[in-house]
């Protein structure tokens, strides 16, 4: 199924011609792929039910592979050591079921599963990286990255009692130890945005103050019944620029991968002429469709 899948979407890319309108068809419909008990079933039928469910998702995959070469994003030594350490995760959940596993969803073996899935993912990380490059400055702004540190803590009291701490000069590691909870913030300098799950009026403070150095108040999550005190280390992102982007395409993924799509299949013509692969394109995702 896989490969009859690959091999409508490669038809489809590469032999239509005309108008969103039109429909593909193949020259062979008619011939028998299958018989049972005297019954036919042609290439015809297994093509427009293939077309049908899987026609947009093969069709954007083998779109998205032509992108990465026209963008040089080739499968680095760092995605094989990255896939090999994916693969060892596999291994270690699924152990001696991990073949039969991988051939449930269409996987001869685990290269061919490196090949179709890990490595495309990796590269698909990668655009999202230059088109994050790309668009820079409306990135950083919108996402707004940081250098901080975060500490925590269950009362007002104790943030209070932080901060005085740290206004005395105390080392914030320290501080977060002796007041705050070290669950999900330790005090370590991190980077941040808007989408690393900072409490709302927390970041939104962070962002008004927009400068380095101590935040001098405490920050109340209301909805968590938590308190903050913040310690911003950098807010110039361009003086962590690779960190900044890819903090973003991190915490940011659900957000720029359709951008990232969008904007290279924007950038090198993508066009539709089947008709029901272009209504599946666009119940994906409308802006991967160019309206004319």
């Amino acid at each position: 199924m896989k490969k009859l899948c690959t091999l409508l979407a490669a038809m489809m890319l590469f032999t239509l011609a005309g108008c969103k309108d039109a429909t593909a068809g193949i020259s062979n419909g008619s011939e028998a792929l299958i018989t049972i008990e005297g019954n036919k079933i042609t290439n015809g039928d297994i093509y427009g039910l293939i077309k049908t469910s899987a026609g947009a998702n093969e069709t954007l995959s083998l779109i998205k592979t032509q992108i990465y070469k026209k963008e040089n994003i080739k499968v680095s030594d760092a995605m094989k050591k990255e896939a090999e350490e994916s693969v060892k995760s596999l291994k270690s959940m699924y152990g001696d079921s991990l073949q039969d596993t991988l051939k449930q969803y269409g996987f001869d073996n685990l290269e061919q599963y490196k090949e179709k899935s890990i490595y495309p993912g990796l590269q698909q990380k990668e655009l999202n990286k230059k088109y994050v490059k790309a668009k820079e400055k409306a990135m950083f702004d919108s996402y707004y990255p940081v250098k901080a540190q975060i500490l925590e803590a269950d009362s007002k009291k104790k943030a209070e009692n932080a901060l005085k701490a740290l206004k005395d000069g105390k080392d914030f590691k320290a501080v977060v130890k002796e007041y705050g909870s070290t669950t999900t913030y330790k005090g370590s300098e991190e980077i941040y945005n808007s989408k690393s799950g900072l409490p709302t009026t927390v970041f939104d403070k962070i962002k008004s103050t927009n400068k380095k150095g101590l935040i001098e108040s405490v920050m109340e999550d209301t909805s968590s019944k938590k308190y903050y005190v913040v310690k911003v280390t950098n807010a110039t992102p361009k003086d962590f620029e690779e960190d900044a982007i890819n903090s973003i395409v991190e915490k940011a993924s659900t957000d720029i991968e359709p951008a990232a799509t969008a904007y290279y299949l924007k950038k090198y013509d993508f066009t539709v002429y089947d008709k029901d692969i272009y209504d599946g394109i666009k119940s994906t995702n409308e802006s991967y469709i160019v309206q004319d």
